[in-house]
């Protein structure tokens, strides 16, 4: 099962950027953007879109993340 997080770093991983860098560019505290990849429950509607804005995730991606419990 593809979970949120592994959605998050393949992604990310795609687009050439470390977690780290995805955070800085995000706006997001990169303690939080990990802490949130361990609890993805707790990633928010506008950080999702941050993170969005930077690795492009397809449609069917985007839904998933958001229906997604884990």
């Amino acid at each position: 099962m593809i979970t949120r997080a592994n959605l998050i770093r393949g992604r990310t991983k795609m687009t050439g950027l470390t977690i780290a860098q995805l955070a800085q560019r995000a706006g997001i505290v990169r303690q939080t953007l990990y802490a949130h990849l361990k609890d993805p429950g707790k990633i928010t509607l506008a950080e999702l879109r941050a993170i969005d804005m930077q690795v492009h995730f397809s449609d069917e991606e985007l839904v998933q993340l958001v229906r997604r419990r884990t």
